[in-house]
């Protein structure tokens, strides 16, 4: 009777791997895809974790864009050495047991679809609860130069590395790292951690509830936010800000600042271009550094306060509720502007 158990329980956990095996690779169908191989580890502490692997293979000549949408897993996105396409695909659950990493295994699937010159990978299964790691998918992706990307992630980590791509990206509850991209990235994000770094073309993000560190960037760079961190270093080109309730925090810029501010923390350091600034209810750092060409300025606040380094050629008028600052600075070349309700400024020249 003993063996006769341990024979059914062999069955039955080879059954249960066959109909994972059906579940989870039904739909996925690749021209020179590998046959999935299944992986066992074992772990006192973690329990049993159960995985499968497979790779697709696509030709640049076919394929120019590349979409992939995934949860609780990772991201990683490399430079081909060749024209190739390749992307491998793994799903881990950990169990108790084998049977209970089976199980979990076999309630995620991941669709392969084409339509014309995109290919498209989507996670489907029971989206995992904040910080629970126990079914992921992970994407190892290498593309060649010239392709449109578009990734989305949830609750889980994105790194693109040296990558020569158009770049689409929408994170939420996720951590992602963008370094050495040459072409146009643009960022959906919301309770995530970004840091990007080094990236040739412009920038434009739409965020909330997050953390940003951004330097190295060639291209200019437009932000939207509510309720984020973000510091910013290296900028060569202009910067567009529309934030409210967040703090942006921007060292060594020598191009154009364009803010629309409320309820929030600006805090600009060692800044050379032109800056104008609409605000309601914020406090405002400007720490200017001199330059031959000169500033023009123009300030006005509206139940505000002016503090600061006043230079003397600013003249300063204040008449109930609002003050204005106006002068020039040698031939007053760049243009500083600031209108603000309700807001603060500290006003600083660096010598």
């Amino acid at each position: 009777m003993k063996i006769r158990r341990i024979t059914l329980a062999v069955l039955l956990i080879l059954t249960l791997l066959f109909a994972a095996d059906v579940k989870y690779f039904s739909g996925l169908r690749s021209i020179g895809g590998r046959q999935p191989a299944i992986e066992i580890e074992k772990s006192k502490e973690e329990g049993v974790t159960a995985g499968r692997t497979r790779e697709f293979t696509h030709s640049k000549q076919e394929i120019t864009k590349l979409k992939v949408q995934n949860q609780g897993g990772e991201i990683i996105v490399e430079q081909a050495a060749g024209d190739e396409i390749s992307v491998a695909v793994e799903i881990k659950a950990v169990g108790a047991d084998l049977e209970e990493a089976v199980r979990k295994m076999a309630r995620w699937s991941v669709d392969e679809s084409r339509r014309g010159d995109l290919v498209s990978y989507r996670v489907r299964g029971e989206a995992p609860a904040k910080g629970e790691r126990e079914v992921e998918a992970a994407f190892l992706i290498k593309v060649p130069a010239g392709l449109e990307i578009t990734l989305e992630q949830g609750f889980g980590e994105v790194t693109v590395t040296g990558v020569a791509a158009d770049l689409k990206l929408d994170v939420r509850h996720s951590t992602a790292e963008i370094a050495g991209l040459e072409g146009m990235l643009t960022i959906a994000s919301g309770f995530s951690a970004v840091n990007l770094k080094d990236i040739s073309s412009r920038v434009v993000i739409d965020d909330s509830h997050s953390a940003y560190d951004i330097s190295g960037l060639l291209g200019g760079l437009e932000l939207t936010s509510s309720f984020s961190t973000f510091a910013l270093r290296d900028i060569a080109d202009s910067l567009a800000v529309k934030d409210s309730h967040s703090t942006v925090e921007v060292f060594g810029f020598a191009g154009g600042i364009d803010a629309v501010t409320s309820f929030s923390t600006l805090l600009l350091h060692e800044i050379s271009g032109p800056v104008v600034i609409e605000d309601s209810h914020s406090k405002i750092k400007l720490g200017l550094l001199e330059t031959a060409g000169g500033y023009n300025f123009d300030l006005d606040l509206e139940h505000g306060t002016l503090t600061g380094s006043i230079p003397p050629f600013l003249e300063v008028v204040k008449e109930d509720n609002e003050t204005w600052a106006q002068g020039r600075l040698g031939p007053g070349d760049t243009e500083i502007r600031l209108r603000t309700k309700f807001g603060d400024l500290k006003l600083d020249l660096i010598e």
